[in-house]
């Protein structure tokens, strides 16, 4: 059992000297639910093994992900952008991106077209929706997207269902996540396409600063497995066993959050 699963309102441990046996970390259960959970876990189970430790995940919603990770409550977060630890002081980021994805916007709109780059949306009028808990697509949304326009959803699942029912102009997702699901018969059928893409968005592990002496290690273990291959191994397997989950047939609007 990892020594920083205290409950609220303990007193903050010292500073570790070794790592726990276990580490916990959190991860945000769209991630967890979408083709990257699986990738992710299996990638990071061969790196702890290789330093001889040994990993528990803990899916979440995002955002208690990130408060649990910032107050020491679990060991680290499991996938967040570069620009996450510069918002959590308390982490330190892994220095190795385990994997790169982008931004992309996607539609059922016939003969749409947009500019690539988070510019392509200034100004738009049409409906936009964002996957909820992403730092990167909040900001750069909100500073081009009218918030009478803008709005989120709980996964990528739900905002390509609104794009089936109308409900919505433009899904704004990674495309790791979106693009397999393209080929399920509903999103097939309903036409929906990747219109364009908008930024790069390279996924770090960020560990509680307890934990500051293992990051470059990890990161040396990160990047050898990627020399080798060994992590487009593990995403080919796991591309072979995922099996998306099933979409509610309307998304109630309590998954939803006005921008």
């Amino acid at each position: 059992m990892c020594p920083l699963l205290w409950a609220a309102g303990n007193a903050f441990p010292a500073v570790a000297q070794t790592p726990p046996a276990t580490l916990v970390l959190a991860m945000p259960v769209t991630t967890y639910r979408s083709i990257q959970g699986p990738w992710l876990v299996s990638i990071y189970r061969e790196a702890f093994a290789q330093l001889g430790l040994r990993m528990e995940v803990r899916p979440l919603p995002a955002n208690r992900a990130s408060v649990m990770a910032s107050a020491g409550l679990v060991d680290g977060d499991l996938h967040r952008g570069h620009s996450y630890g510069a918002l959590h002081p308390e982490l330190v980021r892994v220095e190795q991106a385990h994997f790169a994805a982008a931004f992309a916007v996607y539609s059922r709109l016939p003969g749409l077209r947009l500019a690539p780059g988070w510019d392509g949306l200034s100004h738009t009028r049409l409906r936009v929706e964002h996957v909820l808990g992403s730092v990167t697509s909040t900001r750069e949304l909100t500073q081009r997207v009218p918030v009478t326009l803008l709005s989120t959803v709980t996964d990528a699942q739900l905002g390509l269902r609104k794009l089936v029912l109308d409900r919505a102009d433009l899904l704004v997702a990674l495309d790791q996540i979106v693009d397999p699901l393209l080929g399920l018969e509903d999103y097939r059928r309903g036409g929906i396409r990747k219109v364009a893409v908008l930024g790069q968005a390279d996924g770090y592990l960020y560990l509680h600063k307890q934990h500051a002496a293992l990051a470059p290690r990890l990161a040396q273990v990160l990047a050898r497995m990627k020399r080798t291959g060994r992590i487009a191994q593990l995403e080919k397997q796991a591309r072979l066993n995922w099996v998306p989950p099933q979409s509610r047939a309307e998304p109630p609007d309590s998954d939803e959050t006005r921008g």
